[in-house]
């Protein structure tokens, strides 16, 4: 018995020490296909016009495999970024090009709408809402003053539509 206890006594502790190791572990390539993959993203990529009387809002979104960990610890998530255009009475309001990305979201596989944050580059206000399927070709846009405002973000106003239905052009 005491054979027994001393075995499992040394086999604890080499697991123990072995556990605790050192030595930096086999890095992945950084072309990693996503850790977090989320098929609800291929389903909002693309692009969405609003048209309402005077005023188009164009929504560019596209698929992106983003690392939220770090450099020696990556942990890829399918996400979306996106720009967008506002036109009003034919005169450019804002255009944000495609590498600006002022929009980013993800759902991480949840159900529902895909939750977004994004920047108003005219006011320079951040926001926050969803993005809703409710057809193939159909989007529902909704954006709002962001939660935690640590620096009066939410004294400013949107100049930007904050509340829209979209419909895919592409």
């Amino acid at each position: 018995m005491k054979k027994f206890i001393f075995s499992l006594i040394l086999s604890i502790t080499a697991y123990t020490i072995h556990a605790q190791d050192s030595k930096p572990a086999k890095k992945e390539s950084a072309h990693k296909i996503s850790d977090i993959k989320d098929d609800k993203i291929d389903k909002y990529a693309g692009i969405w016009v609003s048209k309402q009387g005077n005023e188009v809002f164009t929504l560019k979104l596209k698929k992106v495999n983003r690392n939220m960990g770090s450099e020696n610890d990556p942990l890829y998530v399918e996400a979306l970024l996106g720009s967008y255009s506002y036109v009003v009475d034919g005169e450019e309001i804002v255009k944000i090009s495609d590498s600006e990305n002022a929009v980013a979201g993800g759902s991480l596989g949840k159900e529902g709408p895909i939750t977004i944050y994004m920047t108003d580059k005219t006011s320079g206000k951040r926001g926050e809402g969803t993005l809703m399927l409710v057809s193939k070709n159909t989007l529902n846009w909704q954006i709002g003053n962001i939660k935690e405002d640590f620096f009066g973000n939410n004294k400013k106003a949107f100049t930007i539509p904050t509340s829209l239905t979209l419909k895919r052009v592409e």
